[in-house]
């Protein structure tokens, strides 16, 4: 997937990873809380993207099925960008 960048709530593209794992890279800056939101498993634990410091890496292992993700920004207006791919693309 391309980066997707923005501000506030916002449905990310679905996608079907190669793998049954892939890499989210994700960035933030400004005021406010964001959140990564898996939309199959709404009542799931979001994960938290640090912003204003270093990027957030995190490895998702996963079925190779359609992935819907979005993400949520509260208590402010705080820009993001993410950036998914395939593998453990952790760097080493």
């Amino acid at each position: 997937m391309s980066e997707t960048s923005g501000t506030g709530n916002r449905k990310l593209p679905a996608f079907t990873p190669d793998e049954e794992i892939y890499t989210i890279y994700a960035d933030c800056t400004g005021e406010g809380s964001v959140s990564l939101i898996d939309r199959d498993n709404p009542e799931g634990e979001p994960h938290a993207i640090a912003c204003d410091d270093a990027p957030t890496v995190g490895v998702i292992h996963a079925e190779a099925v359609p992935q819907h993700l979005a993400v949520e920004v509260t208590g402010g207006t705080a820009q993001w960008a993410i950036v998914i791919v395939t593998g453990d693309q952790r760097s080493v």
